[in-house]
C-alpha cells in the first residue's frame, strides 16, 4: 500500500509520476487609471475642501469649541436705561440704571470670568450720574428763576403804563 497516491483533482493535470505541477500565482488585480487632477477649492489654496456630498457636517461633531464668556444682560440693560434717561423720565430711569449696574457688577464678579460687561457697567454709572447731577442743577436753576420772576415787582401795567383796556 505504499504506492497509493493522494486523490487528485481531475481538473489538475498530472505529469504521470504522481507529482502535480506547481500552481501559477493568481493574476494581479488590474491597476486603476490615475485620478483626474482636483481643481483648487473655491476659496483658493489653503481653504478647506467642500464637504463630501455637498452637506455640512452635523452639529456636535468635529473639534469641540470652548464656551466663550457672555456679556451680562443686566449690564446691557443698565447702559440702555442710562442713555434713555436723557429723554424719558430722567431721574427715575437713571436711578433704575444705577440699580441694574450695581446688580450686574456683583453678578460679573461672582461668575469667575464667565461673564463680561464691566465696561458697560462703568459707562452706565457715569452716564446715569451725569444725568442726575445735570437734572439737579437744572432743577435748582429753574427754582431760582421762578423765585426771581415771582419777586419781581413788574406787572403788565408797570411795563405798559399807557395801556388802557377798550371800553367800547
Amino acid at each position: 500500500m505504499s504506492d497509493q497516491q493522494p486523490p487528485q483533482d481531475p481538473a489538475q493535470p498530472n505529469d504521470g509520476a504522481g507529482q502535480q505541477p506547481p500552481v501559477p500565482p493568481p493574476p494581479a488585480a488590474p491597476v486603476p487609471p490615475p485620478a483626474a487632477p482636483v481643481p483648487p477649492p473655491a476659496g483658493g489654496y489653503g481653504a478647506p475642501p467642500p464637504p463630501a456630498g455637498g452637506y455640512a457636517p452635523a452639529p456636535g461633531y468635529g473639534v469641540p469649541q470652548t464656551p466663550q464668556p457672555q456679556t451680562n444682560n443686566n449690564a446691557i440693560i443698565a447702559l440702555v436705561l442710562s442713555i434713555v434717561s436723557w429723554a424719558v423720565c430722567p431721574i427715575v430711569a437713571a436711578i433704575v440704571a444705577l440699580v441694574f449696574a450695581s446688580k450686574a457688577k456683583k453678578e460679573i464678579e461672582q461668575s469667575g470670568g464667565w461673564q463680561t460687561g464691566t465696561g458697560f457697567v462703568t459707562a452706565a454709572k457715569i452716564i446715569a450720574w451725569i444725568n442726575i447731577v445735570f437734572m439737579i442743577v437744572f432743577g435748582i436753576f429753574y427754582i431760582i428763576l421762578i423765585i426771581f420772576i415771582i419777586s419781581s415787582p413788574s406787572t403788565v401795567n408797570e411795563l405798559y403804563p399807557t395801556y388802557t383796556p377798550y371800553s367800547g
